[in-house]
């Protein structure tokens, strides 16, 4: 395997303080499984913005063979459109939860708390068929979604890329930079 691969993760926020706060996005480029690069942008928490700054981190590190997402939903409900990032860069997309998605719980949430549902359902519901994939045998599955490479490559693909735990390595790395990176700016 010697591939670049480019993974968004998000940081946390307080759910006490939804509203108008913000939280950091966070796109690390990995190569070989080692770090090369990250970028990081600030999105609004259940805004609009995250699918427009995944683009903007993705075109500043330009060099990468295939995008991993952690999720579709960043900061609360904003989110990162996979179809917006493979037409813009002609990569590949996986995206990877921990859980299969609850489509009906998540149409319902946004019907009930966000005027503009019908935005972001258009990008939720598009996540419904996800394959179960084993990325490590001693570990609970994950599940995928791919746009523009088909499920068995993109299997093969997760499980060469987790080293630790169930998640690949790229995602988890993200996820570690930005959990770090909420948690030092949270701090007074």
């Amino acid at each position: 395997m010697c591939f670049k691969v480019l993974a968004f993760e998000d940081g946390s926020f307080s759910p006490s303080r939804r509203k108008g706060s913000r939280t950091v996005l966070v796109g690390a480029l990995m190569s070989n499984l080692t770090l090369v690069a990250a970028s990081v942008k600030d999105i609004e928490v259940d805004g609009l913005d995250a699918t427009e700054k995944a683009l903007r981190i993705a075109e500043s590190l330009k060099d990468f063979d295939l995008i991993l997402q952690g999720s579709i939903a960043y900061g609360g409900f904003n989110f990162i459109d996979p179809e917006a990032l493979y037409s813009k860069f002609n990569r590949p997309v996986i995206v990877v939860v921990g859980d299969p998605p609850d489509n009906e719980a998540v149409r319902s949430a946004l019907v009930k708390h966000f005027e503009d549902w019908q935005v972001r359902w258009a990008v939720f519901s598009k996540f419904s068929n996800v394959k179960k994939v084993y990325t490590n045998v001693r570990e609970n599955p994950v599940y995928a979604n791919t746009i523009g490479i088909d499920e068995k490559h993109a299997e093969v693909i997760l499980r060469e890329l987790t080293v630790f735990g169930r998640f690949p390595e790229p995602l988890r790395v993200a996820w570690i930079i930005a959990k770090s990176l909420s948690r030092a700016i949270a701090k007074p």
